[in-house]
């Protein structure tokens, strides 16, 4: 039996020459997996600012406070699953105070977001549905690149 890893063949004629190339295979897919899981957080953290950067100027602006709750996060859920989210506004991100936010927090964000009957002088409703459709073709090429970095 002949087993590749790294490139490098291993011939096993025995049990324990078996066992010590099935340590071998676990140690390399180990590592494979903790590469692509760096790969994933990469992928995550620039496909969120992407989106990110596609939405902020689309995003409606009287005053500022939305525009400046706009931000990226990423969350290692398990070792598997990795989420990117982009969001504005809520409880839990302040930014500098405005008329609309006078505490800082920018409760508004998702009636501004759904309201498509309001017309804004600088952005529009649904702005972060259309920041991720502006992003796409970006997203997905560096999906495709990030694809070709794990398995390389």
């Amino acid at each position: 039996m002949v087993v590749v890893i790294e490139k490098v063949a291993v011939v096993i004629s025995d049990a324990a020459g078996a066992a010590a190339a099935g340590q071998l295979i676990l140690k390399s897919i180990d590592r494979l997996f903790k590469g692509a899981m760096e790969e994933a957080k990469k992928f995550a953290d620039k496909s969120g600012k992407i989106v990110l950067e596609k939405t902020l100027p689309i995003t409606p602006r009287q005053f500022g406070g939305l525009r400046q709750s706009g931000r990226t996060s990423v969350e290692v859920k398990s070792k598997t699953e990795v989420i990117s989210t982009v969001s504005f506004g809520g409880a839990d991100f302040k930014v500098d105070p405005t008329p609309n936010a006078p505490d800082g927090f920018v409760f508004y964000a998702v009636n501004v977001h759904e309201d498509t009957t309001k017309k804004h002088k600088t952005g529009q409703a649904k702005f972060l549905e259309t920041g991720v459709k502006l992003s796409m073709s970006e997203v997905d090429e560096l999906f495709k690149n990030t694809m070709k970095a794990v398995v390389k």
